[in-house]
């Protein structure tokens, strides 16, 4: 799932001149809350972060920033923090006063998010950190694509954000020098496949760039004068050199001076003690520790190893978990051989998914999910697919999707289950029905705890299984090994980020513990390198979702009812999950559990 606020909130704007007219109403910010004085509060903050955070407000609809990006500086990065923290404390007085139970558990959740966006900031990631998968590049391009441009105000705007990324990149990379003065700077891998990147972009003839021949879409829009060659020259004149001077920096500056590979994790700089702690805090939303999430790892990777083994008995007739998962990995039989079939699967297992889903959940999400392909600038640095939410103005859907870079490497028996995951029943049917709460503050509606997003996302891999959805037993080895995949994660996270492993380590438990494409295991790592703690919401959420169902099916017996017990999960959006414990138990206690 691509994480816009995560990635993207990260402090003062770049750009400025006329703005094109924002079409929502800013009073959604604040939707649902009863007390005036944090609605004024809500209404503040959220006011502040799409100022502050341009491309965010343009993946969701809110466009009177659509001509600036988001500035990458060091002051800007404080400046964030400050206002967080005037956030933060004027919230916290709010404690105990509010007379609705609804408007405390809200103010519950924003003191977490906010206390959790103040305590990461010791990470100083805008000093250092950046990666093929989160790069000013990538960000503005995502930015781009979402973007609309029916009119020439638009167009306009789209022109001016060309022209503003070239001052947020020279910010970045000062701040990035700023950080190697101070001892901080990338891991080598990361930087290498970053510039790689970056390369191959600037080596396309401009006609070729993703998103060139954009413009009006809608039936009978009027053409937009001289366009699509203002939208050439931009590139041309503005882009393209800012991109060439950012290659030069990565090549020159940042890859001579990055980590080896010995010490990718944040074990491997000096002043991050602090860090990951914040990190793991964030994604999980509880008080771990790496040793704790390391050992529950191992632990969660020796339960799916035994289902392996019995399934795998069925498939290939032995119940050596290493043969199996070699067999899974090695045998070209089941791999794709061309882009078109991976497409043709995704959409085929996301129909027969959204067939299902009415017999467990009582509230459905309005807003279709469609399948698309990962863009070619991003497609060989990235992970085998992802969705993105739709824009709440409904100009856009939600969208799975999928990697089809060298179609060889990508495994038919784990289509389905990506498709379940990031689509339906997983990531769309959770986001997209967040998105439609019909009284729920913004900064909820459109974030929200990653240990939720992504322990649902897990925990729809299982209920498909109950739904009949996986086509074969081999599909369904598919589906455990997608558990060991997210099993290894809290082992290798914690591995490289508190114990000090290696990339190379990290590289080999997931060779030994999974059935992942060598591609995979090397765009993983990275990932895990580059984004420390998040990838340790996906079992933590998924653990904690599976003991509320035992809890409430134990004290229900047969009151339990399945659709309502989802409706309940997915009824207030993401919830840490502390508060998301708490609402089940009422509800079970409500229910007469």
């Amino acid at each position: 799932m691509r994480a816009w606020a995560l990635v993207l909130l990260v402090g003062c704007a770049h750009g400025a001149g006329p703005v094109v007219p924002d079409r929502q109403d800013p009073m959604r910010a604040a939707a649902g809350i009863q007390d005036p004085t944090f609605r004024a509060l809500l209404i503040n903050q959220w006011t502040w972060t799409m100022r502050h955070s341009p491309e965010w407000a343009t993946a969701l609809g809110e466009h009177a920033m659509d001509d600036q990006v988001s500035a990458r500086s060091v002051a800007s990065a404080e400046q964030g923090k400050e206002a967080r923290e005037g956030f933060l404390g004027r919230a916290k007085a709010l404690s105990g006063t509010l007379a609705d139970a609804r408007d405390a558990m809200f103010l519950d959740v924003f003191v977490q998010t906010i206390q959790s966006q103040v305590d990461t900031a010791v990470c100083h990631d805008e000093s250092w950190s950046f990666s093929p998968r989160m790069n000013p590049m990538g960000d503005l391009f995502d930015a781009v694509e979402l973007q609309p441009v029916e009119n020439d105000a638009q167009a306009e705007a789209l022109l001016r954000r060309l022209t503003a990324f070239r001052g947020a990149l020279a910010d970045h990379q000062a701040a990035l020098k700023e950080g190697l003065e101070q001892g901080r700077v990338v891991n080598r891998t990361s930087a290498e496949r970053t510039l790689a990147m970056v390369d191959a972009q600037l080596a396309k003839p401009t006609g070729d760039w993703s998103f060139v021949n954009k413009g009006p879409t809608k039936p009978g829009a009027a053409p937009i004068p001289e366009w699509p060659g203002r939208l050439h020259a931009a590139i041309d004149g503005t882009l393209r050199p800012a991109l060439t001077e950012y290659g030069a920096f990565l090549r020159d500056i940042i890859v001579p001076a990055a980590r080896p590979d010995d010490q990718p994790g944040l074990s491997g700089l000096s002043d991050m003690q602090g860090c990951y702690a914040a990190l793991v805090r964030h994604y999980v939303t509880r008080d771990l520790s790496p040793t704790e999430l390391h050992q529950t790892g191992l632990d969660q990777m020796a339960k799916v190893h035994a289902e392996i083994a019995n399934v795998g008995e069925r498939v290939f007739g032995t119940r050596d978990v290493p043969t199996i998962l070699a067999r899974l990995r090695d045998d070209p039989s089941l791999r794709f051989t061309n882009a078109d079939e991976i497409v043709a699967s995704a959409t085929t297992a996301l129909a027969r998914a959204q067939g299902a889903v009415p017999r467990v959940f009582g509230h459905l999400p309005k807003t279709p999910c469609d399948v698309q392909v990962i863009p070619d600038y991003a497609a060989p640095y990235t992970t085998i697919a992802y969705y993105q939410q739709p824009n709440p103005d409904g100009s856009k859907q939600g969208s799975y999707f999928v990697n089809t870079y060298e179609p060889s490497t990508r495994a038919r028996f784990e289509s389905e289950v990506l498709a379940f995951h990031e689509s339906v029943p997983g990531h769309h049917l959770q986001i997209a029905t967040a998105y439609e709460l019909p009284a729920a503050p913004a900064f909820h509606r459109y974030d929200g705890a990653t240990a939720f997003v992504e322990g649902w996302g897990l925990y729809s891999e299982r209920l498909a299984d109950e739904l009949g959805l996986y086509s074969s037993d081999l599909t369904r080895l598919g589906m455990l090994s997608f558990d060991a995949w997210r099993a290894a994660r809290l082992v290798v996270d914690t591995g490289l980020h508190a114990q000090g492993w290696s990339r190379a380590q990290a590289e080999s438990y997931l060779r030994d513990n999974t059935a992942l494409a060598e591609q995979n295991v090397v765009n993983e790592v990275d990932r895990y390198v580059t984004w420390p703690g998040q990838a340790l919401a996906y079992k933590t959420g998924q653990i904690e979702i599976l003991a509320l169902r035992d809890e409430a099916e134990a004290r229900l017996g047969d009151r339990f009812n399945l659709s309502a017990f989802h409706d309940v999960i997915l009824g207030e959006g993401a919830l840490p999950l502390d508060v998301l414990r708490a609402r089940v138990e009422r509800w079970i206690a409500a229910s007469g559990g």
